[in-house]
């Protein structure tokens, strides 16, 4: 099968300790265990531009007021998820049978993974330009900025050239 074509994790993944980096960006999963977000040698979890919605976390359904527990040395960036676009209130969530956004009833629905989300800033982009070409937004993801290494996305002037990861210096 295709990543794309994902749905769900395999539950074995959550036994893989020493696992470092998680990238199933381009799958259509809508399915998440909870418990992956825990693993301790995890650096880096991605999953960009996913359908996933604060529904979509196994383990944590149904139980909105559960402490949502997470590993603070991983660096989580799910950018471009309804869930994210839920939690910058660009989407509109249904709470008690009517649509609202999602900042005004934080502290009731689901607050726990409302705090993740700030304290990961698992959403935020470091920066959004338009390319010179006018191909479209550019975007350089909060993962890849300033990481040690230059990344193409976020090597621009706007976005500092990958913090100095693109900057290369040398005697002549």
């Amino acid at each position: 099968s295709t990543l794309s074509s994902l749905s769900q994790l395999p539950d074995c993944f959550i036994y893989l300790t020493q696992l470092q980096y998680i990238d199933i960006t381009g799958s259509n999963g809508k399915l998440l265990d909870i418990r992956i977000f825990n693993l301790p040698n995890l650096k880096e979890f991605l999953f960009l531009n996913a359908p996933i919605d604060e529904y979509s976390f196994v383990g944590y359904q149904d139980n909105e007021t559960k402490k949502f527990d997470y590993n603070s040395q991983t660096d989580f960036g799910i950018q471009g998820s309804t869930l994210c676009y839920q939690y910058l209130g660009t989407h509109s969530i249904e709470y008690n049978g009517t649509m609202t956004k999602w900042n005004k009833v934080k502290d009731r629905h689901y607050p726990y993974l409302w705090q993740f989300l700030n304290e990961t800033n698992s959403c935020e982009y470091y920066c959004e330009y338009y390319t010179i070409l006018d191909f479209g937004p550019g975007v350089c993801y909060s993962s890849d900025y300033q990481n040690g290494i230059c990344n193409e996305e976020c090597n621009t002037d706007k976005c500092d050239y990958d913090g100095g990861d693109c900057n290369q210096l040398c005697e002549c």
